[in-house]
């Protein structure tokens, strides 16, 4: 049997200039130009992963379409002290501060990954 594969350029945990711990102080450049340097780079998925915050709007996803870019709305989320990555969670909002929240959140087309090390007590 042969089996096509057709594999994706994806970058799943990028944060910008817009990210409230990292922008500007680690990170130099917008989403705006994040976007544009993956499509440059050839790149098919992009999640922006800021910290507490969605960054995903539809104009931004209209803008990574049209370079090319499938967005995907990510965030990496503390919640009780930990990051996660959340993928799919468009209600997310910065008040969530429990894994409760995400558990009363998840649906099937919902992704969360622990980034780093990750223990819990």
């Amino acid at each position: 049997m042969n089996i096509r594969r057709e594999w994706l350029k994806a970058e799943l945990h990028a944060h910008t200039l817009e990210d409230p711990i990292d922008g500007g102080r680690i990170v130099s450049h917008s989403a705006h130009q994040l976007i544009d340097e993956a499509a440059r780079q050839g790149f098919d998925v992009l999640a922006i992963t800021n910290h507490d915050q969605m960054l995903f709007t539809p104009e931004l996803e209209a803008y990574a379409a049209h370079a090319g870019i499938i967005l995907i709305p990510g965030v990496e989320a503390t919640l009780e002290g930990k990051h996660l990555l959340l993928y799919n969670f468009q209600d997310y909002t910065p008040d969530w501060n429990s894994f409760e929240a995400v558990r009363r959140s998840k649906g099937p087309n919902q992704l969360v990954i622990a980034p780093t090390h990750f223990s819990r007590p």
